[in-house]
């Protein structure tokens, strides 16, 4: 079967006809064959089959669709239909084409190349079905060379997973704008990072995985006994040993980052702001510090304490705090404004700091993806 030169984008405008009779099982090429009620069109030369009674018994998904589309996108399979079709199955017309792929992921990736996708429905952060729709077509795009489709999808994946501490604020501030008057970020409005973690594995995506394992970090990873509806919990199942033993290490590294190397870090800086600032601020000196000293042993974020949303968004908080003028709290209203916008200025600079610090936290220097 010859392929087409022509490129052909997933976005095109030109309109495939669909076949009259839709969805359906299709007596005559499976038994149990079942059509998709997108992607197949009268005019196709090719039915992709995938499912498990493509190998054994079971349902067998198809496909009617073109074999131009597939070979424009990906060398492998234009390859493949430069071969004879031995097996010579064919059905209306049409040549058979078994992938020994998950049904769902075939789905996935010739909706997405047909444009019956909106991708563009999917860049809203933290957007929750985000990893399921293109997950099984990124999988796809790596297995049979389909940079075109990869270069398309994987910057929607970094956004909702990005490299930066900017981007993740951003990330995490516009989910928060998206779902007004949520306090409590759900399991069914939030994406699972433990299949964040196992798809930037499976495509060696590295610049996914720091946000990645930090978002996975801050949940349980197994739901618990007695979930409640914000509960937030991660599908174990999808990590490896490997994974799940980076994770254990990293909580613990996080946590004596918390306990020792912050605690210890603001101290000094306490100490060192009132060093320099004398009563410049018409306050004693030793008022400011011996408030801001107290206020910081009973703030700063430890293991444990109700800090859902991570150390990151503590010290932001916590910056946050700081910074408010109309705090009623009992050692910050005796700390002067000046006092307190320089301490919070600190806290501000700790938490791309500790961002920079997530590869090591989580060793991912030591993975290897060749």
């Amino acid at each position: 079967m010859a392929s087409s030169s022509s490129t052909l984008p997933h976005s095109q405008g030109k309109k495939r006809k669909l076949a009259d009779d839709g969805a359906g099982p299709a007596p005559g090429a499976h038994p149990d064959l079942i059509r998709d009620e997108r992607v197949w069109f009268a005019d196709g030369n090719i039915i992709v089959r995938a499912g498990p009674g493509c190998t054994g018994d079971g349902l067998v998904y198809g496909f009617r669709c073109h074999s131009s589309v597939l070979a424009a996108r990906s060398p492998v399979f234009a390859d493949m239909f430069q071969l004879p079709n031995t097996a010579g199955e064919k059905f209306e017309g049409a040549e058979c084409v078994d992938l020994p792929d998950a049904w769902e992921d075939v789905r996935g990736l010739l909706r997405y190349l047909y444009g019956s996708i909106d991708i563009q429905a999917l860049v809203a952060p933290r957007h929750a079905d985000t990893l399921k729709v293109i997950g099984g077509p990124l999988r796809l795009a790596a297995k049979y060379d389909m940079e075109s489709v990869t270069r398309e999808l994987v910057p929607v994946l970094e956004r909702h997973w990005p490299s930066t501490y900017a981007g993740w604020v951003h990330a995490e501030k516009g989910f928060r704008l998206s779902h007004p008057g949520v306090v409590q970020i759900t399991r069914e409005r939030y994406q699972d990072p433990a299949a964040a973690v196992r798809l930037a594995m499976d495509l060696c995506l590295r610049s996914v995985l720091p946000a990645a394992f930090y978002d996975l970090s801050r949940i349980s990873i197994r739901k618990p006994l007695r979930a409640v509806p914000h509960d937030r919990w991660a599908d174990a199942a999808l990590l490896s040993w490997e994974d799940m033993e980076r994770l254990t290490i990293a909580r613990e590294r996080l946590a004596r980052y918390l306990e020792e190397d912050l605690f210890r870090t603001i101290e000094r800086s306490i100490t060192d702001l009132m060093g320099h600032i004398g009563d410049v601020y018409g306050i004693r000196k030793h008022s400011c510090e011996g408030n801001l000293e107290k206020w910081w042993v009973r703030a700063h974020p430890v293991p444990g304490r109700a800090y859902s949303d991570g150390p990151l968004a503590s010290l932001q908080g916590l910056a946050e705090a700081l910074e408010n003028e109309d705090s009623d709290d009992e050692y910050l209203t005796n700390v002067c404004r000046g006092c307190r916008r320089e301490l919070a200025g600190e806290l501000r600079l700790e938490a791309p700091d500790l961002w920079n610090k997530l590869p090591e936290l989580f060793d991912l220097a030591s993975l290897s993806f060749d």
